[in-house]
């Protein structure tokens, strides 16, 4: 029972802090009506999940939480999130033009490969920029790559957010408690494998 009580709090714990952030990025993103301030916010999340998971008893505070938001950087982590989502927008509207009007299969396929390009790269954007804070082509160059060589743990993100999306179907408010850091968690945690494997491996060569 110890070992239980002493899961469960640990557990408990982790959702406190979820909630928290959960906040903490809707204060952020409402702050900077949101298209200046959405993807900085995110990136927010997505480094202080990477300072828990790679320093389990670093406890961030409320105002080391600011503390990062301040030093993240706004320009390069827009420029990722927005180049990512026009991309991906351009391509639905080429999936749909294709499907109603060319009807071409292989046109067809082509764009769907390439629609999950983006996807699968978009997995691993904010995670890795939250390690390595690389500039915007080598964070993409970068995401692109671990798509391709960690598909373990992509297909483990999916996973991920299927049970995430399970959870909330069953727990809704969780949507509106920790909805962000919650569906940022696998991918925080499986990218963070995912780079520590290749770091060792490139240590190791």
């Amino acid at each position: 029972m110890n070992g239980f009580v002493k899961q469960s709090y640990r557990l408990g714990e982790w959702l406190l802090k979820l909630g928290q952030l959960q906040w903490y990025w809707v204060f952020y993103a409402l702050k900077g009506a949101l298209v200046f301030a959405l993807f900085p916010a995110t990136g927010t999340v997505f480094r202080i999940l990477y300072l828990w998971l790679s320093e389990p008893e670093n406890e961030l505070d409320i105002k080391e939480v600011f503390a990062v938001y301040a030093t993240v950087n706004k320009g390069e982590l827009n420029k990722l999130g927005y180049l990512l989502t026009v991309i991906a927008f351009v391509l639905l509207i080429d999936l749909q033009v294709s499907n109603l009007f060319i009807q071409s299969y292989i046109l067809h396929y082509f764009l769907v490969f390439l629609f999950i390009l983006v996807l699968g790269t978009a997995l691993y954007v904010f995670p890795i920029y939250s390690r390595y804070e690389l500039a915007v082509f080598n964070c993409l160059k970068q995401a692109f790559f671990f798509f391709f060589t960690n598909l373990i743990e992509t297909v483990a993100m999916l996973v991920g957010f299927f049970l995430v999306v399970v959870l909330m179907t069953f727990l809704p408010i969780l949507l509106v408690v920790a909805g962000m850091p919650l569906f940022a968690l696998p991918s925080s945690w499986f990218a963070y494998q995912a780079m520590k494997k290749v770091e060792l491996k490139k240590v190791s060569d």
